[in-house]
């Protein structure tokens, strides 16, 4: 009852179009039945030498006229269910695609992208088939066998008793069957899910396991991700299957039922020919639309699944609105006593103080896993803190419009993520309003015009999975140019140079120079020697700020930031050296 409350809800604004498409669904099975009783009092003519050549023409004009109807019907629901479910189809994604953009960020660190993949595509789909075939079917199939018995009932109720055992059969194996399915659903969903990753997993990484001389046969997560969807699904078909050829066996078996007693009624026990051949015609067919019903009871406890993890991500409460809405303004960024954490009860940050002067540049380093990410994305109001406030010019993050916020904002990540789509279009998702000759002025401040200039269509060539190919330092291009069209007071930068080639690295600095002229700049800083000249280096050490400074400073400090950079130091002078006994 839940499943269906939820779609309900899911469906708002499709009622009528739903109710239509059950309306003449039902109609279908009406008019499905009135050849039959075309040739019932076709029969009654004949046995009581009344029949025509008049009467036949008029009994074969209605089944004619019924066949018409009949197909009018179909094409009614047809197109009421199918319209209604893609209405429904486009809202629901439309729906999730915003509501995971206001999530918080640590929502991601418990969602695989497989799962969310899933969620999206396989589980939508299922509301789609629910409303487009399933939805019209279950009517038909509840209307034919329901109008079926009442006929029966209305000709004979004693031979009706007997022609109710193979559908009351047919319903008992059908609730045995909708259990079995309860009791792997859960199991099958989550091997589905896991499948969906290890699948993902694999194809994004083929050239690295390749390059073990890994197969997807000795590649571990996947093969036992596939045999575990195998093995639940041969679980689940070896139980059921006794029942389901019961099933199956009682919907065809109704003149087992009816034949014998419908003789004994018909010698000397008040029944007719005519109703014991009506019964006969219609009795070996009127519980067939229980097959419908039992692929649709099958298929339930999936979209049942699928419904509760759609609503499970719509219910995932988003980031609090801004509670008063202001304008972003310029000035100092703020960490104010800041206490957040990803998980309850486990603070990652505790108390934390520091301050990101204005048009200054800010470095912000530390080992792995200190918090340097964390920080930046705190910044962008990408999650809430638990404790404490972060303001930008004074203001509360929580108190300032989120859109504008963004817009404030220009990130150049370290991984670069590319659309599927043009050169062009990558650049212009900064700013969808840029002309041509902007994002292509943007290009060039980033250097990355003359390589796409080179390739085969130009800024028209598509990029992303399926297009050309890029390289890590023209990745990262992208992404600056991306950085320069925005033109954000506030630059948060990952690493920017890690990964472009010496022989384009200068000019990239020199690009990232004019871009960050009297901005705000943050560096996540891995090299150091990138962030001597920095204005202020805040390092982080296990979740907490151990030191503030320049680079002088902290180096004669000998602190975190010292041991980093003697570390880094060492690492630099490193190179191959091979023993000498191998020269030999």
């Amino acid at each position: 009852m839940q499943m269906y409350k939820k779609v309900i809800v899911m469906t708002r604004g499709n009622h009528f179009l739903l109710g239509f498409a059950a309306f003449f669904a039902i109609l279908d099975v009406l008019f499905e039945l009135i050849p039959y009783f075309a040739v019932y009092s076709l029969v009654i003519h004949t046995t009581e030498g009344t029949l025509t050549e008049h009467a036949v023409a008029v009994h074969s004009g209605i089944v004619l006229c019924a066949i018409i109807l009949r197909t009018l019907s179909r094409w009614a629901s047809a197109v009421s269910a199918h319209k209604a479910g893609y209405r429904t189809l486009y809202n629901i994604r439309i729906r999730l695609a915003d509501h995971i953009g206001k999530l918080p960020g640590m929502y991601f660190t418990r969602q695989s992208t497989g799962n969310l993949h899933k969620i999206m595509t396989e589980d939508v789909e299922r509301i789609e088939n629910l409303l487009c075939h399933h939805l019209p079917d279950l009517f038909a199939s509840i209307a034919a066998p329901l109008f079926t018995l009442a006929v029966f009932f209305a000709v004979d109720w004693r031979l009706a008793l007997f022609a109710l055992c193979p559908l009351l059969l047919a319903v008992l194996c059908q609730r045995i069957l909708a259990k079995e399915a309860a009791k792997h659903m859960h199991t099958y969903h989550a091997a589905m899910g896991a499948m969906t990753d290890s699948i993902m997993e694999y194809t994004r990484g083929i050239t690295l396991i390749k390059s073990f001389n890994r197969t997807a046969r000795t590649f571990t997560r996947f093969t036992d991700s596939v045999h575990a969807v195998r093995d639940v699904m041969i679980t689940w078909n070896k139980n059921a299957s006794t029942f389901y050829a019961l099933f199956g066996t009682s919907l065809i078996s109704g003149i087992v039922f009816v034949l014998p007693p419908g003789i004994w009624l018909y010698s000397g026990h008040g029944l007719t020919f005519e109703s014991l051949f009506l019964f006969l015609l219609l009795v070996s067919g009127y519980a067939l639309p229980l097959d419908r019903l039992s692929r649709f009871a099958s298929k339930l406890r999936q979209i049942e699944e699928g419904v509760g993890k759609i609503d499970e991500v719509l219910s995932t409460p988003p980031l609090p609105p801004s509670r008063t809405n202001l304008s972003p303004r310029s000035g100092d960024i703020q960490f104010s006593k800041v206490t957040f954490g990803y998980t309850p009860d486990a603070p990652f940050f505790q108390n934390i103080s520091f301050t990101i002067p204005y048009g200054r540049l800010t470095a912000l380093v530390g080992p792995s896993g200190a918090g340097k990410t964390t920080a930046a994305q705190l910044i962008a109001r990408m999650q809430d803190v638990w404790s404490g406030s972060i303001s930008l010019g004074g203001d509360d993050l929580r108190d300032l419009n989120q859109e504008q916020l963004f817009e404030h904002i220009a990130f150049v990540f370290q991984d670069t993520f590319l659309l599927s789509d043009s050169a062009m279009a990558n650049i212009r998702a900064a700013r969808p309003d840029a002309s041509d000759a902007e994002v292509i002025h943007a290009a060039t401040m980033a250097k990355a015009h003359e390589f796409i200039a080179s390739l085969p269509q130009g800024y028209a060539t598509p990029l992303g999975d399926g297009g050309v190919p890029l390289s890590g330092g023209e990745r990262q291009r992208i992404a600056i140019a991306r950085a320069f069209l925005k033109d954000a007071p506030i630059v948060i930068l990952d690493e920017a140079t890690a990964y472009t080639d010496p022989e384009n690295e200068v000019a990239i600095q020199q690009a990232l120079s004019t871009l960050l002229a009297r901005k705000t700049v943050i560096v996540i800083a891995h090299r150091l020697s990138t962030i001597t000249e920095a204005d202020k280096i805040i390092v982080f050490d296990n979740g907490s700020v151990a030191e503030t400074g320049k680079h002088d400073s902290l180096v004669a400090n000998g602190g975190v930031y010292s041991r980093l950079w003697a570390a880094q130091q060492a690492s630099d002078q490193w190179g191959f050296n091979m023993p000498e006994e191998q020269h030999a």
